[in-house]
């Protein structure tokens, strides 16, 4: 008997490209994932408060709000601080991810265009971080 969608992780996918969060909402659902999306920083921000979700994508280039910006609001919140951050960026290129990863903090970055693989790989392993330093 499948999970209900309660007992699944609950990802927050943010990115201001309606193509691109329709085909992430997709792809994370069908991995057992339950996910919520917003379509812009601020709207982030607000159903990351409410929600409370166990992970965040955030695009890093919204129009409105930075991704950077969005996750330096959510640092200062006593309810979403504590929450991983995977940004996606197209300023970086795959062999930079690797230099700009915070190792001291919960953000991760993958350069677009995303390899669903890697994606799916680096969601689980910060998701498996977060629940050991619960």
């Amino acid at each position: 008997m499948p999970d209900k969608p309660s007992d699944l992780p609950k990802l927050l996918v943010v990115d201001d490209d309606d193509a691109f969060l329709s085909f992430l909402e997709e792809l994370l659902s069908r991995s057992d994932y339950q996910v919520l999306t917003a379509s812009n920083g601020k709207d982030g921000i607000s159903m990351a408060m409410q929600e409370v979700p166990d992970l965040i994508i955030l695009d890093v280039m919204m129009p409105d709000m930075s991704g950077g910006m969005a996750a330096h609001y959510l640092s200062e919140n006593i309810s979403t601080q504590a929450i991983p951050i995977i940004f996606l960026t197209s300023i970086i290129s795959e062999e930079q991810e690797m230099m700009v990863d915070n190792q001291e903090g919960n953000y991760q970055f993958l350069a677009k265009p995303i390899k669903v693989d890697h994606l799916l790989s680096e969601v689980e392993k910060c998701l498996n971080t977060s629940e050991t330093t619960d």
